[in-house]
């Protein structure tokens, strides 16, 4: 029984951990590019965030990283409307420029930023 509650204890201590760190990468996205400086800024190695993201959300640390950088140029595009610009978008997102963030959004989500930005803004999508 004793077994069964430290089990329990521990997947509640990990879950707790991996919230604070998907918070940590929400708030810090600008500041975190990749997945090793997300273990770094969290305090874990990557074979940590690996195996315990994938066990908590069923994703790997790059996937939920990528997921976080697409909502956050969606939340800026929402934020500047019509105002938004790709290079502002990009670096706010974690990007280097203007060029990186079309890359990043053609690559994993099929889109270029006009499009992007015209579905959000016409249709009020995503």
């Amino acid at each position: 029984m004793h077994e069964k509650s430290t089990n329990k204890q521990s997947e509640s201590t990990t879950s707790s951990r991996c919230e604070q760190a998907v918070g940590l990468l929400k708030e810090k996205i600008a500041d975190i590019p990749n997945v090793q400086s997300w273990a770094r800024e969290t305090g874990v190695s990557r074979e940590w965030l690996y195996k315990n993201m994938k066990k908590i959300y069923g994703k790997s640390p790059k996937v939920i990283v990528r997921n976080v950088r697409y909502k956050k140029v969606i939340q800026l595009i929402k934020r500047d409307g019509l105002e938004a610009a790709s290079y502002a978008v990009a670096v706010e997102a974690g990007l280097r420029d203007a060029s990186a963030l079309s890359k990043f959004l053609k690559l994993h989500f099929d889109k270029n930023f006009t499009r992007l930005k015209e579905e959000i803004l016409e249709n009020g999508q995503m």
